[in-house]
């Protein structure tokens, strides 16, 4: 099997890749930021602000987790589930962001302060 790859080709490729790494860009920049986080455990929901650094401790279902709010992020930093997936994730700010530590059974959800507000439309 013998491929040969044409000049035109290689500017389609180049276009493409021209085009998406655009469209992820542009994406990464408009995504609006939070400013509320809810935090699920097995005892309920709790309702911070991004505004006030925090290091917050939880009760899981294995284990106690700890959360962390500095500078306007949120993220894990403590946690004895087996993978630490949720640590991995890092720190985020981003409105709709979701962090889980599904062993713990604790979930970070991120949230604009507008309870209307569109997240994402579609048509």
């Amino acid at each position: 099997m013998n491929i040969k790859i044409k000049t035109a080709d290689i500017i389609i490729i180049c276009i493409f890749f021209i085009f998406s790494s655009t469209v992820f860009t542009l994406y990464s920049v408009n995504q609006k930021k939070g400013k509320l986080v809810i935090i699920s455990t097995p005892k309920g929901k709790f309702e911070y602000t991004l505004n006030k650094n925090r290091k917050l401790r939880f009760k899981g279902a294995i284990s106690d987790v700890i959360i962390l709010i500095k500078d306007g992020k949120v993220g894990f930093i403590h946690s004895l589930c087996k993978n630490k997936i949720c640590i991995q994730m890092g720190f985020t700010n981003k409105a709709g962001a979701l962090i889980s530590c599904v062993p713990n059974k604790v979930s970070v959800y991120i949230k604009s302060s507008k309870e209307n507000e569109v997240d994402v439309r579609c048509r």
